[in-house]
């Protein structure tokens, strides 16, 4: 199913037909096919089924959302990376380095531009102990600028 989230969605309904119990496995492998798509809709609906499912998200669940954000190239999808990556904090799951990376793709093809949350993203991302790393600052650079992103190296100790 990895890869088309019509054919994911078609396994899910015969597998729940089949009175299988989808775990967060399931779900995560799902919101993955969406991305692979860059289905955001799609991706984001399989969250909220998780929901309503009881079955808690991991890293990985939001971070196959955000990337669906971050490859596909609707100008409103920074925002909706975002989103995902405050509710994925609320939530007590802490992003790693890809997801941060993921969020700041988004911000950058999104318009527009949103250079104010980029930079808190990277904030937050260095403050939380996670570390930057090439594509960090590619994606970055997009949004604000090489000689911006100097500077906010600098701000926040980052060499």
């Amino acid at each position: 199913a990895y890869g088309s989230d019509k054919a994911a969605k078609e396994w899910f309904k015969r597998a729940t037909d089949d009175d299988m119990k989808p775990d967060v496995f399931t779900y995560t492998s799902l919101i993955a096919a969406c991305a692979k798509v860059s289905n955001v809709d799609s991706a984001e609906a399989w969250l909220s089924k998780m929901a309503q499912h009881k079955v808690n998200p991991l890293l990985m669940s939001y971070s196959a959302a955000i990337n669906a954000c971050a490859k596909n190239n609707l100008r409103k999808n920074g925002q909706r990376a975002y989103n995902l990556l405050s509710r994925m904090s609320a939530e007590g799951i802490y992003p790693n380095t890809v997801a941060y990376n993921a969020v700041l793709e988004a911000l950058g093809k999104n318009r527009p531009v949103m250079t104010r949350e980029s930079e808190l993203v990277f904030r937050h991302m260095i403050e939380s102990g996670i570390e930057s790393d090439y594509f960090t600052q590619v994606y970055l650079r997009k949004v604000i600028g090489a000689e911006r992103v100097r500077q906010l190296c600098a701000e926040v100790g980052v060499e």
